[in-house]
């Protein structure tokens, strides 16, 4: 019975379930800080200000009817209701801090007395007590002074009533009827004047009215709370998605060997990153950590072939793998048994940079090369047109063809590739080593490693994924045979690095003719005796296929690179 395996999620599973979980902790982080914010309560009273009424001391007027409540009144009052004595007052009632505002509500008589405070409860009793106090002063004030003027009137009609008895007693002086009549319209006008400042004292609570008890205000826009978990719940998913991508990034990017486990054949060792030793001219030796492991990769990738030509094509599984810097020293290290040929496929790709080996001694990058060959002709390529680009670089036994004078465009290589390139190359009598273009820029990688012999899949230490090499492998796979894999440390901007000139080796023989294949191509042994390898270093990873496996006629079999010859 076959036992049920668990499904694992797969990449966008999980970016969304780390956006979601990022997203719910930022909302319960954001609601518990706004919760924790101290939220204040507003309470509002309106007041109806209008001045006091007001009885002429003169006996001969009464009650002053006009009750015109100017704006210098309004705006007395407003300076007293938000003066820090009466907000004082008002904290001494409460027992609290509170914020009191007092302010007209549009130009009517209406003022609203608002008080702020750190709760609900202090808020109301707040402005309760603002506006209670308030009417009390008012009234307070208007009864003293009325009371004040009522025993002044009192006084005056007593002084009055004892004028009339004099007069009309006659005991000093004989009775004067004028004089009675006058006294008599006096006293008539100071118990009229009495009555107003009597009626005008029951009166004395209206200058200030209660229009609307104490209510508290409704809180302006979003409370912190709900802000907090909204702001919290956007920034929480905002992060997660940062962190998914950062994740994704480096779950996928390819960082090691051990990310490689599964894949047939991997070239060892790595191929390190350098400095601007880009390439060392022969007879110096090659003493950098990154020629020493090409010369070990090149052992493993020609394993078991004799000493006929061979084409071995570079393609890159991304862009910025590294693969011009590796085919230069693999090209550089099968140099030492024969004369190579190394070709720059890649720069003939469009908004291709110039290639490292555009840049070894002897070559001149704008001289012509693959593009020069007439990318627009039909007929098939031949070794002599080839040779006719031929650089001789002085480094020992490397021979260069550049991309040419020509800008590449889409199809130019693909053209060539269809004309017999590689037939042409393999017809020049040289080993060749392919710098093809990658997988993502060029369909010709493709075409260019079908028609070579070993074909190396070069990817890039943080530059190329495991999806890539995946997709490498697959397109680069011929009837079933993988191609090798090399993993390369690629260095940021190498294309562009110039290294420093060196020595000029031996010189070319007169009349600049070309060096001949030599003689001495022991096959796997020679290689190793040559590169100075002991034996084992030319052994290949689990998977690959060895000398034995490979028929009888190596000129007409597969390699184990996945090439063709």
């Amino acid at each position: 019975m076959r036992r049920p395996t668990a499904t694992r999620l797969g990449a966008t599973q999980v970016a969304l379930v780390a956006v979601l979980l990022a997203a719910l902790v930022g909302a319960l982080v954001g609601g518990l800080v706004g919760a924790s914010r101290a939220v204040s309560s507003t309470a509002t009273t309106l007041l109806a200000l209008q001045p006091d009424s007001s009885v002429s001391s003169d006996a001969d007027a009464s009650l002053d009817p006009s009750v015109d409540v100017s704006d210098a009144f309004l705006q007395t009052e407003l300076v007293y209701l938000n003066s820090d004595r009466f907000v004082s007052s008002v904290e001494d009632t409460v027992g609290d801090d509170v914020d009191v505002e007092a302010t007209r509500v549009n130009q009517s008589n209406v003022v609203q007395v608002s008080a702020t405070a750190d709760s609900p409860e202090v808020a109301l009793a707040a402005s309760e007590a603002a506006a209670s106090s308030y009417v009390d002063q008012r009234t307070q004030a208007a009864s003293d002074r009325l009371d004040t003027q009522a025993a002044a009137v009192q006084d005056q009609l007593d002084i009055v009533l004892q004028q009339i008895a004099s007069a009309t007693d006659g005991a000093v002086l004989p009775p004067d009827s004028s004089q009675s009549t006058a006294l008599q319209g006096r006293y008539e006008n100071l118990l009229t004047l009495s009555s107003s400042i009597a009626l005008a004292r029951q009166a004395s609570d209206q200058g200030a009215t209660v229009l609307q008890p104490a209510v508290l205000a409704e809180p302006d826009g979003v409370s912190p709370t709900a802000l907090g978990v909204v702001l919290g719940a956007l920034l929480g998913a905002l992060v997660g998605a940062g962190g998914a991508l950062v994740w994704r990034q480096r779950s996928t990017t390819l960082r090691g060997e051990s990310d490689l486990v599964g894949v047939e054949r991997v070239l060892a060792p790595r191929a390190p990153a350098t400095g601007a030793d880009l390439l060392l001219p022969a007879g110096a030796g090659a003493t950098s950590a990154l020629a020493r492991a090409a010369q070990r990769q090149s052992a493993q990738l020609l394993a078991g072939r004799d000493d006929a030509p061979v084409v071995v094509a570079f393609v890159g599984a991304t862009e910025g793998a590294g693969t011009s810097v590796v085919a230069v020293h693999h090209a550089a290290a099968m140099a030492r048994r024969a004369p190579v040929l190394l070709v720059c496929a890649g720069d003939a790709a469009p908004d291709a940079g110039p290639a490292p080996a555009g840049r070894l001694p002897g070559v001149d990058r704008h001289a012509r090369g693959l593009l020069d060959l007439g990318v627009a002709g039909r007929e098939p390529l031949t070794a002599q047109d080839v040779m006719a680009v031929v650089q001789a670089s002085e480094v020992d036994g490397l021979l260069v063809v550049t991309a040419g004078t020509r800008p590449g465009r889409v199809g130019d290589l693909e053209h060539l590739v269809g004309r017999g390139l590689v037939a042409a190359l393999r017809g020049t009598g040289h080993d060749v080593v392919v710098d093809a273009p990658s997988l993502d820029r060029s369909g010709a990688g493709p075409r260019l490693a079908d028609a070579a012999d070993v074909t190396a899949l070069v990817v890039g230490v943080g530059a190329s994924s495991r999806d890539d090499v995946q997709v490498g492998v697959r397109a680069l796979t011929r009837d079933g045979v993988a191609p090798a894999v090399l993993l390369d440390e690629p260095i940021t901007g190498r294309r562009h690095r110039s290294p420093g000139r060196p020595a000029p080796a031996a010189a070319e023989p007169a009349g600049g003719a070309r060096p001949a294949p030599r003689a001495d191509r022991g096959g796997a042994g020679g290689l190793r005796g040559d590169l100075g390898l002991a034996p084992g270093d030319a052994e290949v990873s689990e998977g690959s296929a060895g000398p034995q496996d490979r028929g009888q006629d190596p000129r007409h079999e597969r390699t184990g690179s996945g090439g063709r010859r």
